[in-house]
């Protein structure tokens, strides 16, 4: 059995040999489109490094106003969501007064 090195340097050369019999060919284009030499000048301009843009001074932060932490009271629920209140008891009527009767005299 080889060692590992050696089939590992087999599989490698074989590799080279067989990438080096790729050939890539550029197919004609429609009228109007880029040449090939175009498209790769374009695309080693996007891929350059993009100029480094000046960092604008930010201004130091203001005061923020305080804050109370404390919680605030619950809204008064509206008025269609109160509990009904019981009516007052009707006051009863007073007895009309009995006229006097004549004081006997002795």
């Amino acid at each position: 059995m080889p060692e590992p090195a050696d089939e590992l340097e087999r599989i490698l050369a074989d590799a080279r040999a067989q990438l080096g019999r790729i050939r890539l060919e550029v197919p004609e284009l429609e009228d109007g489109t880029p040449a090939p030499r175009e498209v790769q000048e374009w695309a080693r301009s996007s891929l350059a490094v993009a100029p480094v843009e000046p960092v604008i001074a930010v201004p130091p932060p203001q005061a923020v106003p305080s804050v109370s932490l404390e919680p605030l009271a619950p809204p008064a629920p509206p008025a269609s969501l109160r509990p009904l209140q019981p009516s007052p008891a009707p006051v009863a009527a007073s007895p009309a007064p009995t006229p006097a009767s004549p004081a006997a005299s002795p």
